[in-house]
């Protein structure tokens, strides 16, 4: 099946996650990013070489870009790369690397793709609070920097998905 218009949505996307990570952080402890949605939402025909590689790419390009630690937001995508396969198997079944099919709202429905989304920024989360805090921080805080982060960044990170999963024109996903 074509995807046409995922690579040029994926770049503006991760333009958009630059521009968030620059102009509009909510709080100074409070992260919002749609990267790890992007990662999941990759083609299924990617292998994991190739998820690891692009979630590389954009997490480089969002860190060297945006005011932050440097290899931040790598450290962070690259375990949800290499789990994405695991992740989609799980949550949405083999039937879709059988029929080599991609991730679709409309066919799995808000449920699906809303705990698939949660569990991969769950992932991102923890990791990069856990670099980004490095001992400095206590626990409860590290929780509510946790809480707050996936609070905002399910809504926008939601949003990016439906739109990268919504059908063209030609009814070709």
């Amino acid at each position: 099946m074509k995807r046409n218009h995922f690579w040029p949505l994926f770049a503006l996307m991760v333009v958009i996650q630059v521009i968030v990570c620059n102009f509009a952080p909510p709080v100074p402890y409070m992260t919002v990013s749609i990267l790890p949605a992007l990662i999941l939402l990759l083609p299924i025909g990617f292998h994991t070489f190739q998820d690891l590689l692009l979630a590389f790419v954009a997490g480089i390009l969002v860190d060297l870009l945006s005011d932050g630690i440097p290899g931040l937001n790598v450290a962070a995508l690259l375990p949800v790369a290499f789990l994405r396969r695991s992740i989609t198997i799980l949550v949405f079944g083999k039937e879709l690397y059988a029929r080599d099919e991609s991730v679709s709202l409309e066919k799995h429905g808000t449920l699906k793709l809303s705990v698939a989304i949660l569990i991969v920024q769950f992932i991102f989360f923890i990791i990069y609070i856990f670099i980004d805090a490095a001992g400095t921080r206590t626990l409860w805080f590290c929780l509510l920097w946790l809480v707050l982060s996936m609070a905002t960044s399910y809504p926008v990170a939601f949003l990016a998905a439906s739109c990268l999963t919504k059908k063209n024109k030609s009814g070709w996903n």
